[in-house]
């Protein structure tokens, strides 16, 4: 079965250093053309897909997004973006970034040190983050946020923080150990199970205020994404070992997702499919934007 949802790592370059990045690809030393992008994400739709993620690297930073983000739109693609702020502010303000469903933050730390020291941001960048979500909001998308679990933030509660940007979905993944991507820089910053289910139990009361906390041991992150990498090809990641498919373009979207080991039965049970239509998802917002059952 062809997967709803879709991360397109447009490209390799970023203004950030996260030692934990397993999204390096050092052999591809080129992206798609903007055309050739744009034509890959039509045979996505043609396949099944239903929501475009555009990350990175650092989506803001391609030259076209703004491009990229329109024409998915058009295609009648939910759209979302995941950054960690390089040019967003710039984006939000444009044309597309009013077309945007979907607005996700990287955050790992409540505090500006913690983040630097896996090598993201630095000064300001908490208050960013919160500055960017508003923003978000303002343009009618929906904001979510993800934060990697490491030996650095294991023990800290990030909760206050949560709290002030109140997103619609908060994703906290264990860190991952991806051979071919991060096997170099990731050892010292990799934590056991039972340590990220206790970071996870700190947070919990946050569900009680209506914001989901969507927790992703590394099981739940192996196997459970269709992933398109910056040359249009979908990669995976079977076994902890980067694996590169065929070209959407050469072989299609549905056969290039089937050379590598995608089971769509793991994206659902890690709750990769929820509401994320914009319209659809309107009906039923609550206090603060967090997403409340429908009254019966």
């Amino acid at each position: 079965m062809f997967s709803r949802a879709i991360n397109f790592h447009l490209l390799r370059p970023c203004n950030a250093r996260c030692r934990y990045c397993f999204a390096r690809f050092p052999e591809t030393p080129k992206r798609l053309s903007t055309s050739d992008a744009i034509e890959v994400m039509r045979r996505v739709r043609d396949g099944g897909g239903e929501k475009m993620n555009f990350v990175g690297g650092e989506p803001t930073l391609h030259p076209d997004i703004d491009q990229l983000v329109l024409a998915a739109k058009e295609m009648g693609f939910t759209t979302s973006i995941v950054s960690n702020g390089a040019r967003l502010a710039r984006l939000l303000a444009s044309p597309a970034g009013a077309v945007l469903d979907w607005v996700g933050l990287s955050v790992d730390s409540a505090t500006d040190e913690g983040n630097a020291l896996v090598g993201r941001g630095g000064e300001g960048y908490t208050a960013s983050v919160i500055a960017h979500a508003r923003q978000a909001r303002a343009n009618g998308a929906a904001v979510k946020l993800n934060t990697v679990v490491t030996r650095h933030n294991v023990r800290e509660d990030m909760s206050a923080l949560v709290r002030a940007v109140q997103p619609q979905r908060w994703k906290v993944f264990q860190v991952l150990r991806v051979e071919g991507q991060n096997e170099h820089a990731v050892d010292d910053l990799l934590i056991t199970s039972s340590e990220f289910q206790e970071f996870v139990a700190r947070h919990r009361a946050l569900v009680d205020v209506g914001i989901p906390v969507v927790a992703e041991n590394n099981d739940a992150m192996t196997d459970s994404y269709a992933m398109i990498d910056p040359m249009g090809r979908f990669f995976g990641n079977t076994g902890g070992v980067h694996r590169i498919g065929q070209s959407i373009l050469d072989a299609g979207a549905i056969d290039a997702l089937g050379s590598v080991g995608f089971d769509n039965d793991k994206l659902v049970a890690r709750g990769g499919v929820y509401e994320w239509d914009r319209d659809r998802r309107r009906l039923h917002l609550g206090v603060g934007g967090a997403l409340t059952p429908p009254a019966s």
